[in-house]
């Protein structure tokens, strides 16, 4: 690609990479690294005429596992080429995933804090 001077790369990651959670540390800090390499890569290959994109899922229904998700992975296809298009460097599946993945960049805190919320009332209650 870098003799061509242009191509792209789409690696597939998950939400769980943005956001773990303690049942899935395996597979969160994986999907992170996944994150982690297509952030480098952007920056390795850019000036190289070589695009990366990250694909953060969060599952996509199949219509062979499941007829009731017909035209899922049509529509995933739809937004897929619109992001390849638009030269996006991420793409999530739904505005409101993209919104929560944004804010948790900036405050990974936010995701942790219902927990630490329950643990200090159910504390609480221990202590009475």
């Amino acid at each position: 690609m870098i003799e061509q001077g242009q191509g792209m790369i789409i690696n597939i990651s998950s939400l769980a990479g943005y956001n773990p959670i303690g049942s899935q540390t395996v597979y969160g800090s994986s999907k992170a690294a996944v994150n982690a390499l297509s952030i480098a890569l952007l920056d390795e290959l850019y000036p190289h005429g070589i695009h990366v994109m990250n694909i953060a899922q969060e599952g996509l229904a199949i219509d062979s596992v499941n007829p009731s998700h017909k035209n899922s992975f049509n529509k995933f296809a739809h937004i897929l080429e619109a992001a390849i298009k638009n030269n996006e460097s991420e793409l999530f599946l739904s505005p409101s995933k993209k919104f929560l993945m944004r804010l948790y960049k900036f405050i990974p805190e936010i995701t942790t804090f219902k927990k630490r919320l329950k643990f200090s009332q159910n504390f609480a209650i221990l202590k009475k």
